[in-house]
């Protein structure tokens, strides 16, 4: 199980190409920090299952728009999506606050 929060690719055209225009500069400043990161598909393609939680968190909205949940491989059973489960919702619940 993975709990994580990323920033990620926004589901708005128009953030979509400040993220691209930015990302040049934004790397280097931000510590490598890649704003466009299509975050479902990655962890798709690396075989993970995930349930993702996403919006924006913060205005500029080309670094707001982050994803957070859970991933993981090979679930070991009830307790382990429970768990993952009352994590995530205590991160959704915290960044409304």
């Amino acid at each position: 199980m993975i709990p994580e929060r990323a920033y990620g690719r926004a589901p708005d055209h128009h953030v979509r190409a400040s993220q691209r225009r930015l990302q040049p500069l934004w790397t280097p400043l931000a510590g490598g920090c890649q704003l466009g990161r299509d975050i479902p598909a990655l962890l798709a393609a690396a075989g993970f299952t995930a349930e993702l939680h996403s919006r924006y968190l913060h205005r500029p909205h080309f670094a707001g728009f982050h994803y957070w949940g859970w991933a993981g491989r090979g679930w070991g059973g009830k307790l382990t999506k429970r768990l993952a489960d009352a994590y995530c919702w205590s991160l959704d619940a915290g960044m409304r606050n």
